[in-house]
């Protein structure tokens, strides 16, 4: 696409990782919803709106599209598809992302989470707090835009479950996140009609969550 063009060297890498995961999640969101012949990802193109948000357009009839929100950083491309709004992000650990901890929380958040780091120092818990807003933001569809205290944290839950809160609408989200060797992945979606959960393709481990 003409945005893809745009980019050079580890940036068009981490797009391109990206927009492949996005067909991945797409064919298996098709695939769940409508079964049928599984669609070529040729088929399949992923595009960015005015505002930098990605999309997908089919060049086959296809019944319906489903919403898309990616992510990516060094080697790996993330990608989550649903019928409702989604929001996925990532982080690796190779950031020291606790390090500016207190530019993006406040308060009873960042009490909240400095407990956790320090119940639990390799649960990687800073880390988890900014993916999980700015997974919350994709699902928004506004970005965090500068605006880093929008969303706040209200509680943590079982399974690395984060509870959040958009202060502007008082909209409640929440966020799921998980750790591995490499970093923090945080996702959310928000509440939409039976039969319309989620695809996850990650990049380069090829497996659905």
């Amino acid at each position: 696409t003409d945005y893809l063009k745009t980019l050079i060297g580890d940036r068009r890498r981490h797009v391109v990782l990206g927009r492949f995961a996005a067909k991945d999640a797409v064919l298996k969101w098709i695939q769940n919803r409508h079964g049928g012949e599984m669609l070529h990802p040729a088929a399949l193109v992923i595009a960015n709106n005015k505002d930098g948000h990605p999309y997908v357009k089919s060049l086959v009839p296809v019944p319906e599209l489903p919403q898309l929100s990616i992510a990516h950083s060094e080697d790996r491309g993330l990608a989550l598809a649903g019928e409702a709004a989604v929001g996925i992000d990532l982080e690796p650990h190779s950031r020291d992302v606790a390090a500016v901890l207190g530019e993006f929380a406040k308060g009873a958040e960042l009490e909240t989470i400095q407990t956790a780091a320090r119940t639990e120092p390799d649960e990687a818990w800073p880390t988890r707090l900014w993916c999980a807003k700015e997974a919350a933001a994709k699902l928004l569809g506004t970005g965090l835009g500068g605006k880093l205290f929008d969303l706040a944290l209200q509680q943590i839950g079982d399974a690395g479950q984060l509870q959040l809160r958009h202060q502007p609408s008082s909209r409640e989200i929440s966020v799921r996140t998980l750790r591995d060797d490499f970093g923090v992945i945080a996702y959310t979606v928000a509440t939409g009609p039976a039969g319309s959960g989620p695809a996850a393709s990650p990049r380069p481990a090829a497996r659905a969550t």
